[in-house]
């Protein structure tokens, strides 16, 4: 889509202005901090933080502190998750993952210093209260209470039998709160309503979780014979995330383009 490529260009710009600004350039983590964050993929958590900032009446550029943010925290995520002592694998986004790239030391550091970044990034929002609120949201889908919780259940019951509502709680931390947060903090960056900040938390769940059952269809983790039940229930899944956004109209029509995609 047009309009994503365009906020992709602005996005990358700001990320790659960031990471100059407040990296020492000299030092080789800030080699592999470059590398693991370009290429980016498909950006889709910061234009979704943008969008919904436009959906709820502001300049989708108020957004981009929370937006980098956003990017920066899912890259850290990446970096660890592709840890041999987590997921184990050795590409990511058709290259060496960055622990087969710069060690498996440097890629912990790496990780950590993209997730101090996020928050450096955040202090550019010059409204306090936006602040505040981004702060905390953001934070919690990081934590213990989102990305990282969800590592960790991953770890502790990686050999062990694991139930589908043990699997489906996992996948909300590690998956889905990321892309509550995205939407709830472009909200927060037009000083939307509670009722819109309502409606954009329903809008990023279901997103989440329509995007959870996507990519596992996408990674053959469902038998043959499943796969018809699972691709309904991810229509049905997008079709209530469009469902969220009536109250914001024809604003929310990027919103609901980038929901349709999960479709197909």
């Amino acid at each position: 889509m047009t309009y994503s490529n365009r906020n992709i260009k602005l996005i990358d710009g700001r990320l790659r202005k960031i990471l100059r600004a407040n990296s020492d350039m000299s030092n080789i983590i800030y080699g592999a901090m470059e590398y693991a964050v370009f290429p980016g993929g498909k950006r889709i958590r910061p234009l979704l933080c943008m969008e919904m900032c436009r959906a709820c009446g502001g300049d989708l550029l108020n957004a981009m502190p929370q937006a980098c943010a956003l990017e920066f925290i899912h890259s850290f995520s990446l970096v660890h998750d592709d840890l041999p002592s987590m997921d184990n694998d050795d590409m990511r986004r058709g290259k060496p993952a960055v622990h087969k790239k710069y060690g498996e030391a440097l890629a912990v550091l790496t990780g950590d210093a993209l997730l101090a970044l996020a928050f450096r990034a955040l202090a550019e929002i010059k409204e306090p209260s936006v602040l505040s609120g981004s702060l905390k949201v953001i934070a919690d889908a990081a934590g213990s209470s989102g990305i990282t919780g969800g590592q960790a259940l991953d770890i502790k019951y990686a050999l062990k039998k694991r139930s589908f509502s043990f699997l489906k709680k996992t996948n909300k931390l590690k998956t889905a709160v990321l892309f509550e947060a995205s939407v709830k903090a472009g909200a927060l960056a037009a000083g939307a309503s509670k009722k819109m900040l309502l409606k954009a938390g329903m809008y990023g769940k279901y997103f989440g979780e329509a995007f959870q059952v996507r990519d596992d269809i996408m990674d053959g983790e469902y038998e043959r014979s499943a796969l018809p039940g699972k691709m309904r229930h991810r229509d049905k899944l997008v079709k209530k995330a469009k469902s969220s956004l009536d109250i914001f109209g024809k604003k929310a029509d990027n919103l609901k383009s980038i929901a349709d995609m999960l479709t197909k």
